[in-house]
């Protein structure tokens, strides 16, 4: 099992309890050994009357975070919250267990709602909705016992996925008192997603905004100005899980060199197959309406194989017309309906008579036809 905090005594009355980077980075509730060890070694601390737990994390597990706060809210032993760096997500709720909570001018804690993944239909998004809430109104209890605030004002707070200052918690009433253990040459510094304060590395991406740096020395300010700002990250992660983006213009805030990188390539793929289109248009369009090739090209884009398609449909439709418009013409006529039968009794000037008639009749047809 791998160990996310680090028990010491310092003296026989003082005991220390160290949690720096991922609140659980084995999974809590999937090994019920974690809780019962942390126990342990809490216990073993024994008799102390004093107990200082220095933070600096961007939390991670809200059931390890509650947890330890418990316990260490359940122990006789008074103990103080030193925040080296940041307390942020379940780091914050496990700050709440301290008497007397201390925070660096130069640090921070975060408080925000808490996340899952849900999967299935839609009563489980429903059900993982319930449970969320759940969470947060145990969340909300641990920040109200501390700060007096009531529930809906906290809820907001939450909401906006609040960053606090060591001022900031102190007037907000998440901690007591602010601290200047850590000197201005360790101020913050903001390195593209990375927060890293106190020689500690915290990626910032899985959160949806960041601490502002301007109250800073200028080099934390001028650090923070000069990298790309961390994005939000989708709502359902799980923090410690690779992140995910929401959109296109989350990704490229995130990494835009990246992003045009995929985009030129994008364009240039784009652009060969829009050439390759026009060539294969280009070497059947010989024999087809030049009106049809144009709208294949540019006015109703379509591929050679589907230009192949629409000429031969049009091409069958002014073959059956033709054959139609012969028919029409025909009967119009009367040659339909002359027979050898009858010339056979008539004499030879009346079987004249008609041949001069049919004759007459298909040639006023024939220019009928033609006046169309």
């Amino acid at each position: 099992m791998s160990k996310f905090w680090n028990f010491k005594n310092v003296s026989e009355t003082e005991g220390e309890l160290t949690l720096y980077g991922t609140i659980a980075e084995s999974s809590w509730w999937d090994d019920v050994v974690s809780s019962k060890q942390f126990a342990t070694d809490l216990k073993a601390l024994g008799n102390v009357t004093q107990i200082t737990v220095r933070i600096n994390s961007g939390g991670g597990d809200v059931f390890a975070g509650h947890a330890i706060y418990a316990l260490l809210k359940d122990h006789p032993a008074n103990v103080t919250v030193k925040v080296d760096g940041i307390a942020a997500s379940a780091a914050s709720v496990i700050a709440m267990a301290g008497n007397e909570i201390i925070v660096p001018a130069s640090s921070f804690m975060m408080i925000h709602n808490p996340s899952s993944i849900a999967y299935g239909e839609a009563k489980d998004f429903t059900k993982m909705a319930t449970t969320l809430n759940t969470i947060k109104d145990g969340i909300i209890s641990a920040y109200m016992a501390k700060t007096g605030k009531d529930k809906e004002e906290i809820s907001i707070l939450m909401d906006n996925e609040t960053w606090m200052t060591g001022e900031d918690a102190v007037r907000e009433g998440f901690a007591d008192k602010v601290s200047s253990d850590i000197s201005a040459e360790n101020d913050p510094v903001l390195n593209g997603n990375l927060l890293i304060i106190n020689n500690i590395s915290h990626d910032l991406s899985k959160f949806k905004t960041i601490p502002n740096l301007n109250h800073f020395s200028p080099s934390a300010q001028q650090a923070q100005a000069s990298k790309p700002q961390p994005v939000a990250n989708i709502n359902n992660e799980k923090e410690g899980d690779t992140h995910m983006f929401k959109d296109i213009n989350e990704l490229r805030n995130a990494y835009p060199d990246l992003v045009k990188q995929i985009e030129d390539a994008a364009k240039e793929e784009g652009t060969k197959t829009e050439r390759a289109r026009i060539q294969d248009i280009e070497k059947i369009s010989k024999n087809l309406d030049p009106k049809l090739v144009n709208e294949a090209k540019f006015e109703k884009p379509v591929d050679a194989k589907d230009l192949a398609f629409q000429a031969l449909q049009q091409d069958n439709g002014k073959g059956t017309k033709y054959l139609a418009d012969a028919e029409a013409d025909a009967s119009a006529s009367g040659a339909a309906g002359v027979t050898a039968d009858p010339l056979v009794q008539k004499t030879d000037e009346e079987k004249q008579a008609a041949e001069n008639k049919a004759v007459d009749n298909i040639a006023a047809g024939a220019n009928k036809r033609r006046a169309r």
